[in-house]
């Protein structure tokens, strides 16, 4: 067996792993927002948004960053070029991007919650910021979530295209793209 049989099912396993839990993680932050406007208590708020940041910390970056690493690795296990296959090409750079915005944008959002939960108590439901950065949050949140699982529709139904090898030849096999 050569390592390249060995190396792309468990890659593919790790793969898939990585994207799981960065959908669920993407998932679960949705359902605890929806579940944190219907709190009754500070102490409920502030637990609902302490798991929203220790889910999003967690689970969601490193599910991410996993989904990322493995699929160019899987891509390279492959023989997958780079610069030849565009589907691969797209799906890099929506992965890379989502991180990106997800990094920069959803999490500090994210963050805000916390912090203006354990400043304001219940009075934070009457508070702007508050207010903002949950839709705001919100909204990221989806956002991204519809990205990933666009992606993950995209690795699904994937059209089985000729692959062309790092060399610049045809492969003369139907390999389907990472």
């Amino acid at each position: 067996m050569t390592s390249a049989r060995i190396a792309v099912p468990l890659l593919r396993t790790l793969h898939l792993l990585s994207v799981s839990a960065w959908i669920g993680g993407g998932i679960g932050i949705l359902l605890l927002l929806a579940l944190g406007c219907r709190t009754d208590s500070a102490a409920e708020l502030q637990a609902f948004n302490r798991v929203i940041d220790a889910i999003d910390d967690c689970i969601i970056a490193p599910g991410a960053c996993l989904t990322l690493a493995s699929g160019i690795l899987l891509a390279r296990a492959r023989r997958i070029s780079f610069r030849q296959s565009g589907l691969f090409s797209l799906k890099l750079y929506c992965t890379g991007g989502a991180i990106v915005y997800g990094l920069c944008f959803v999490a500090p959002w994210l963050e805000k919650l916390l912090a203006y939960s354990l400043l304001d108590d219940l009075a934070v439901f009457d508070d702007r910021l508050y207010a903002r950065s949950l839709l705001v949050g919100t909204i990221g949140s989806a956002v991204q979530g519809v990205v990933v699982l666009a992606l993950l529709l995209i690795s699904v139904i994937r059209p089985r295209l000729q692959v062309r090898t790092s060399g610049g030849k045809e492969s003369g096999e139907f390999r389907a793209p990472v």
